[in-house]
């Protein structure tokens, strides 16, 4: 099967490709930069530097893929993202959309969207919450937490259109 990991380079990514090497999948990896290909290395792996909020090379990616597994997100809870948040939410968000989009586009037959449990609300009556309970308590929440919310939200748009199959929560 010919399967496509965003955000290969991370630490999710990498061990994602990992195991689906092991499984005899052919991987082709996509990474933002070169350099992000440090965790692969010696890895068996197509690679493919593209920004994901590049549409049409996102499109060039997906070609010729069975399954993708979307990891790629900007993961940083450092203050200086709260005074500028634009680059995470536009790439946690768009990034998503035009994964979403070229797989729908291109007939991908499966997507596994990776989530975290930063976009998960939390219940009122102080029990455990799941995937179910949406992002709330917002002036408490970070950048991080609402953009991945709402990339969820993308990605659950396109179930509806037969892309997602399933999502990970992390």
């Amino acid at each position: 099967m010919n399967i496509l990991v965003t955000g290969a380079g991370g630490f999710l990514g990498s061990a994602i490709v990992e195991e689906l090497i092991k499984k005899g999948h052919k991987v082709r990896t996509l990474l933002r930069r070169k350099e992000a290909a440090f965790n692969l290395h010696g890895m068996q792996t197509e690679l493919f530097i593209c920004d994901i909020l590049n549409s049409d090379a996102v499109m060039q990616a997906v070609k010729g893929i069975d399954v993708i597994f979307h990891a790629a997100a900007i993961y940083n809870t450092y203050p200086w993202y709260c005074l500028n948040p634009k680059e995470l939410y536009t790439t946690n968000i768009e990034g998503t959309r035009n994964i979403m989009e070229a797989a729908l586009r291109e007939g991908v037959k499966k997507v596994i969207y990776t989530s975290s449990t930063a976009a998960v609300g939390k219940r009122e009556d102080g029990a455990p919450a799941d995937e179910t309970v949406k992002l709330n308590l917002l002036e408490k929440r970070s950048h991080y937490e609402k953009s991945k919310a709402k990339a969820e939200e993308v990605a659950l748009s396109y179930h509806n259109k037969g892309v997602i199959e399933s999502r990970i929560i992390l």
